[in-house]
């Protein structure tokens, strides 16, 4: 999952771009038991994915961890990235993601 700290128009190939504030705000998410989350942000500091894992984790949903350095981090190694990231919701269920009101 993306999280939007400054304006980029590129992310990991495969990573849904979510408003951060719906993920920690809903009263309920559901994450399939065996799916592992990854967080990351535009920002190399990481603070919106730490605030998100640990709002998930009280959640109840064990499998988050944060992208260390986040997407600088991630282009400075050389990994690839694309301008074209999956639709949300459409990428959701197909992950059997849920976040309900």
């Amino acid at each position: 999952l993306n999280f939007e700290d400054g304006v980029t128009s590129v992310g990991i190939p495969g990573a849904i771009r979510i408003d951060p504030i719906r993920l920690r705000s809903r009263s309920k998410v559901v994450i399939p038991r065996e799916l592992e989350i990854i967080l990351y942000c535009s920002s190399v500091r990481e603070i919106t994915s730490a605030r998100v894992a640990l709002a998930l984790r009280r959640k109840g949903i064990p499998k988050v961890w944060i992208l260390e350095g986040g997407l600088k981090a991630w282009i400075k190694e050389g990994y690839p990235v694309t301008p074209n990231l999956s639709d949300p919701k459409e990428r959701a269920v197909s992950l059997g993601i849920q976040v309900l009101d």
